[in-house]
């Protein structure tokens, strides 16, 4: 702060928050925390009125203790155990644990910086003006860039300032392979035990003909819309983590990251789902016996594969979903949680407050209704006379996407920050593949394909 204020900068600096690097500590750090929430929850009563709540007093003396190694303020001291004089402010009844006691101390004071520290300015002219104007070395040997991070506090990720470009490009490698793998499973042991069930099906004469009749059905797509659901709501946590896993810098870094793993793996995931439809489309038309050459013109084909993308998409991919998502995002965690923390009495008030909080809002609906409108972009490549009503459930589902989210945003959601617009441009960019297959349908059509 000194250093600052002794700058050209002057009187413009309001205060520094210096950035720890939290790669090995992260853990420990937010063990203390709460263990220290804890022990002031324990001595709290709440039938008694507390008149200085926000004063020192509050804080236990080992949590003091190692704030002041830290910040090197006052005497090194080591937090006691109750018993040993430490009375109400007594320090840890355990000390073995390794992120407690005189440990927790030393571990915490040999904490490096990541290398930076925030600034914060008085006003945002005096920042522009910070922008402009050089600063002294420190210590007289370490130059100092000055940049500005376009973000807002509520929205850095500390943790993700002690990780480096290239290892948090190998995080994402790792999260893209796993990912992969994920897919791949779920190809297999969902989406192959129905192909072979279907496939199995066909080999009776005139089994065909009834499974187009059940095709239609509200059932056969119910059942396979519920397949689709399951393994979307997957891919959707599986993201969460690895994007959590490559420690961003802020929030909107990690959304943004968020979104286009997932709509990228959904992407992939529907690509696989269709080559498996367009297999039982093709063996169906077999079946019956036409020229299985005439991939493209046969209209007995274009059909089939109409009834198994029809089925595909409605409802299980652009409705059922996020008819469930109520349910598995709000009703169903609202109900565990309040039944585990009426059956734990070792929960403390901050820890119920923290299970039942409402989630941060997100921006994944970004590639959901990319990835709805890609999918019925492809009827573009079909001939029937029923595509109107295609696009008529598409209007249907942005309907109920709508009003979810907007109930969602009201009262299912806490406050959000989102410092930049990068996710609504990204957002933009993913556009390019319903476009895509816009063109690629235009094309198809233009070369003769019926």
């Amino acid at each position: 702060m000194h250093f600052f204020r002794d700058s050209s900068w002057g009187d413009s600096v309001l205060g520094v928050s210096i950035v720890w690097d939290l790669t090995d500590v992260h853990d420990d750090v937010f063990k203390v925390l709460d263990d220290a929430i804890s022990r002031m929850e324990a001595d709290c009563r709440l039938d008694e009125p507390i008149e200085e709540p926000f004063t020192t007093s509050t804080t236990p003396l080992w949590v003091r203790s190692i704030e002041g190694n830290l910040l090197g303020v006052g005497e090194p001291q080591t937090p006691k155990d109750k018993g040993e004089g430490g009375g109400d402010e007594g320090g840890v009844a355990d000390t073995s644990e390794s992120w407690r006691g005189p440990a927790a101390i030393q571990r915490f004071t040999d904490m490096q910086t990541a290398g930076g520290i925030f600034v914060v300015f008085r006003t945002k002219g005096d920042m522009l003006r910070a922008l402009t104007t050089p600063l002294h070395k420190f210590r007289g040997t370490h130059d100092i860039d000055v940049q500005n991070l376009n973000c807002q506090p509520a929205s850095l990720l500390w943790d993700g300032f002690g990780v480096t470009h290239a290892q948090r490009v190998r995080e994402i490698v790792k999260g893209m392979s796993a990912l992969m793998v994920l897919i791949l499973v779920w190809t297999v042991f969902f989406w192959g035990p129905y192909s072979y069930f279907i496939l199995l099906w066909m080999e009776a004469p005139g089994a065909a003909k009834a499974l187009n009749q059940e095709a239609r059905g509200m059932v056969y797509s119910t059942v396979l819309g519920l397949i689709i659901a399951i393994g979307n709501l997957v891919l959707y946590a599986a993201c969460a983590v690895i994007a959590q896993r490559c420690r961003f810098k802020t929030t909107d870094s990690r959304g943004r990251a968020h979104v286009i793993f997932y709509t990228f793996t959904v992407f992939v995931n529907v690509t696989l789902d269709l080559v498996l439809l367009t297999y039982i489309a093709h063996h169906m038309t077999k079946n019956i016996g036409f020229d299985e050459n005439a991939f493209v013109r046969n209209p007995s084909m274009q059909h089939a594969l109409f009834e198994q993308l029809v089925s595909y998409i409605y409802p299980g991919t652009i409705l059922l979903p996020f008819l469930l998502e109520p349910i598995a995002m709000c009703l169903a965690p609202y109900y565990l949680f309040s039944w585990l923390i009426r059956s734990r009495p070792d929960v403390t008030f901050s820890r119920a407050e923290k299970c039942l909080e409402c989630p941060n809002f997100d921006l994944n609906r970004y590639g959901d209704i990319i990835i709805n409108a890609v999918l019925c972009s492809l009827i573009f490549f079909l001939t029937s006379v029923n595509i109107w009503w295609m696009f008529a459930q598409l209007v249907t589902s942005s309907v109920v996407i709508y009003v979810w989210d907007h109930c969602r945003f009201l009262r299912e959601s806490q406050r959000t920050e989102f410092a930049t617009n990068s996710m609504d441009v990204c957002a933009q960019y993913l556009t390019v593949f319903p476009c895509a297959v816009l063109a690629g349908a235009l094309a198809f059509k233009y070369q003769g394909g019926q």
